[in-house]
């Protein structure tokens, strides 16, 4: 005789809550990942703090080779030194292995080449200094930071910004003009962290 199977009733189903919306665009800001113990990287790396590179110390497996240049420059421009499977900024590694801790805040590259890691070239910096210390962007039409054409006028303005906010310097006749007193604001607001 076959027995009866009783199914039970489903429980109903609960629709999990909707996700928190993600922060803006603007306030998210990637922290790196923390670095390594000292201890740990200076038996792994060599830094010469005159050419900004890193050599290898040891053999790791089949590759790199004691001696071997370490890291690798990625499309952002900035190098990375792979370390027992997370990648770290070459930077934050040569201020580790220079000062015997990590920077406290970002590193700015002082000439603005990401790639140059020579201690002489890196400097501790807030986000807003650091931010300050970038080039053109590629959308920029005067090839001059800080300086557009002002259609309805007919004019070139000068803008900076300093301290979260936008500062208007002016509309000028010509562009060198605006460029001059941009350089001016940059140097009053932005001090050795300008970059033209």
């Amino acid at each position: 005789m076959k027995q009866a199977v009783i199914l039970e009733p489903h429980p109903p189903l609960i629709k999990p809550a909707p996700s928190p919306a993600p922060p803006h665009p603007i306030q998210m800001t990637r922290q790196p990942n923390p670095l390594p113990p000292l201890e740990f990287v200076s038996l792994l790396l060599d830094y010469n703090a005159d050419t900004g590179i890193f050599y290898w110390k040891t053999d790791r497996g089949f590759s790199p080779r004691a001696g071997n240049v370490a890291g690798c420059k990625k499309k952002s421009g900035y190098v990375v030194i792979q370390v027992s499977g997370t990648a770290y900024p070459a930077h934050r590694l040569a201020w580790l292995l220079s000062f015997g801790v990590a920077p406290p805040d970002e590193i700015d590259h002082v000439n603005g080449d990401k790639a140059d890691n020579r201690l002489a070239n890196l400097r501790l910096a807030s986000r807003a200094e650091n931010t300050r210390n970038v080039g053109i962007k590629r959308t920029n039409t005067s090839g001059v930071k800080g300086v557009g054409f002002h259609f309805q006028s007919g004019k070139w303005r000068a803008r900076i910004h300093a301290g979260g906010k936008r500062i208007h310097l002016g509309l000028f006749s010509d562009q060198a003009s605006a460029h001059a007193a941009l350089e001016a604001a940059r140097q009053q607001y932005h001090g050795e962290f300008s970059h033209a």
